[in-house]
Formats: structure tokens, sequence, C-alpha cells
């Protein structure tokens, strides 16, 4: 397996990609999904599985994603959770209810990883950002260290 160097959206890159102006409703979606995963974490596949039940509250009224991970050929899945951030509980809220995401029982209507980081990529020439942006990159919520 061939490793490659990737690297995360700086602050600016990430608010440029956020304020990209869309007219395709598919697009908006991806855009919306990728944010999400910068401020979570969360890889594409688990994106794709995110739904309400993921979703807690502590004590202090702070909102929590707890998850599972497996990574790829491994046996054993790590619990993990991440402090959910408002932009975060906005994105749930606009798509929560979303007839596709009804039907999947998901958070999100997403679309295959394909067609996702093809629509990522016009995103990203859109909004003037010159990395090789994929559903891949760190997210900004791993960058800034937030818990």
């Amino acid at each position: 397996m061939v490793k490659r160097d990737r690297e995360s959206l700086d602050e600016n890159e990430l608010e440029r990609f956020s304020n990209a102006v869309l007219f395709a409703p598919g697009h908006v979606i991806v855009q919306d999904i990728f944010l999400f995963s910068c401020y979570t974490g969360l890889g594409y596949g688990e994106a794709c599985r995110f739904n309400l039940s993921h979703i807690s509250e502590d004590r202090e009224g702070n909102v929590w994603l707890e998850m599972s991970r497996k990574k790829t050929f491994s046996t054993t899945e790590q619990k993990f959770q991440v402090l959910l951030l408002p932009e975060a509980l906005e994105l749930i809220d606009k798509y929560k209810n979303h007839p596709v995401s009804l039907q999947r029982e998901t958070v999100f209507p997403y679309y295959s990883n394909q067609t996702t980081n093809i629509y990522i990529k016009l995103i990203a020439r859109t909004a003037n950002v010159a990395k090789k942006v994929s559903f891949i990159l760190p997210g900004i919520h791993l960058r800034l260290r937030l818990p």
C-alpha cells in the first residue's frame, strides 16, 4: 500500500470551502458532510453511518458524538467520543429530517465515496483551494486539538 502525505486545510481554506457559493443541491450536501467531517474528525464511512443514536448530552449540557471505529485490516473496534461544535450541531439540524436521511436512518443523505470525492474537488476549485482535497484529509477538530 502506498502512503501519501496529506495536508489538512488551514482555517482560511476551510472558510473559503465553507463559503463557496454552490447551486447544485448535491454539491451543497457534499460540502456540508465534508465540513461536518472537518469539525468532528469523522472519516467518510463514519459520517455516512452517523445517526441520532450516536448523540448524547452530558450533565453540563455538552453534546457528544459517540461511535466505534474499526480500522482497515483490524478485527477490533475502538470507541471514541467527540464534543460537537456549534457548527456541527447546525449541520445535524439541517439534515436530520431530510427524506433520504429518514429513509436510510442516518443524519446525512450521502452519496457514494467516488461521487463525493468528485464533488469535493469541484467545490475546492470553486473555493480557490489549491490543495488536493479529498474526504480523507484530517479534520480541523484534530488539528485544533479539541476534545
